[in-house]
């Protein structure tokens, strides 16, 4: 399976808690939205949603509404816990931390196209945060022979 997130398991997991922290969908709906957020590259299978979804629920990540709509349980608040909460583990290495940044920047992406206005609220952080990026990238080149 290959996805925004490098393709694995868990990952489809964190990508379906991101689209519906933005608001509640049904699966045909975190299909549409993966689709448009790989630029069509990517539509995950109901045969890979679906499962997860119930996985979710069973785990008390996520429920069902009586519309058929999944979304995040507030008491399991995953931005309070973590982004992997209990079920996962925080990154191990370096391209799963670029992975995690990834996701969350798609995330911030997609609050702001929904029309949020907190990005401004957080503009000087958020700079702040692409200053010490930059710094990362511009060591490593310094370092390679």
């Amino acid at each position: 399976m290959m996805n925004m997130f490098g393709g694995k398991r868990k990952d489809l997991r964190t990508w379906i808690l991101f689209i519906l922290n933005s608001g509640p969908k049904n699966g045909a709906e975190l299909m549409d939205s993966m689709e448009r957020q790989t630029m069509g590259v990517w539509r995950p299978s109901p045969g890979s949603i679906y499962p997860m979804l119930e996985n979710m629920v069973n785990e008390g990540l996520i429920k069902k509404t009586e519309n058929g709509k999944y979304e995040p349980i507030p008491e399991n608040n995953w931005f309070r816990t973590g982004i992997f909460g209990h079920h996962g583990s925080s990154p191990r290495n370096f391209s799963e931390a670029v992975n995690e940044i990834d996701g969350i920047v798609t995330f911030m992406e997609e609050l702001k196209s929904n029309g949020s206005k907190q990005a401004g609220e957080h503009s000087e952080k958020l700079k702040e945060l692409a200053k010490r990026i930059t710094k990362l990238i511009s060591d490593e080149r310094r370092s390679d022979p």
